[in-house]
């Protein structure tokens, strides 16, 4: 009975349900196979990679540049306060996570040694959002640092030298790295593109002082001192 009903509902090319089962998050159709366990999303996430263009990073950073926001200066001692009492009431009486306070102390704490000692970053920024878009139109990905750190080159090294210097400046609390590196292509574009695409990473980097990053420069060259003792037994 169940079975024939099934074939019915799909004869007539009907969504099974109004209040969700027919649609994920993004919108994406989800076939009633996705029940069963043969959902139909990898499909729909293969074809939307199909869609990606394949670029090196070093070729695409240049779209995720933005100005640096405008910092706001202004009774940093006052916003402390008010931040740190809420920390306060959230973890001793209410038993809350203060992720989202930490964090924020963080900004405020380092904005404050900027009124006495104005910054020195010279790289360019950029934001979660253009990143996102970025991955999205291209195949490349935003992945952890210390996953692909092996990925630097020596002038990336040497600029992350120069960015830990300054930022120490203003925080104790090591900042967030990342690399914008390249996605496996699709099967019909690996013939078009050279392998060992992973040398070619985008360097990103935390603020100290809000949710921005900035970029510490893209590269296309190879990691040969180590790549050749570790990795090709030369």
């Amino acid at each position: 009975m169940l079975t024939q009903l099934i074939k019915k509902l799909f004869k007539k090319s009907q969504p099974l349900y109004q209040s969700g089962w027919d649609t994920n998050l993004t919108g994406n159709f989800i076939s009633f196979d996705s029940i069963t366990g043969s959902s139909s999303q990898s499909l729909v996430q293969d074809t939307e990679k199909e869609k990606r263009l394949a670029r090196k990073p070093v070729e695409i950073f240049k779209e995720i540049i933005c100005d640096e926001p405008k910092l706001d200066l202004r009774d940093l001692d006052s916003k402390i306060k008010l931040v740190e009492k809420r920390k306060k009431l959230f973890q001793e009486e209410l038993g809350v996570m203060t992720h989202d306070e930490d964090q924020a102390l963080i900004f405020l704490k380092a904005r404050k040694k900027l009124i006495k000692n104005p910054h020195n970053f010279k790289w360019a920024t950029t934001t979660d959002k253009l990143i996102a878009s970025l991955c999205k139109k291209y195949l490349v990905s935003k992945v952890d640092f210390y996953t692909y750190a092996r990925t630097l080159p020596m002038e990336a090294v040497k600029e992350l030298e120069k960015y830990l210097k300054e930022y120490k400046k203003y925080s104790r609390v090591k900042p967030l790295l990342y690399l914008i590196i390249d996605d496996e292509p699709p099967e019909k574009s690996k013939k078009d593109i050279p392998n060992d695409r992973k040398k070619d990473p985008i360097l990103l980097a935390s603020s100290p002082f809000g949710k921005w990053y900035f970029i510490l420069g893209a590269w296309d060259k190879e990691v040969r001192i180590v790549d050749a003792l570790v990795y090709r037994g030369k």
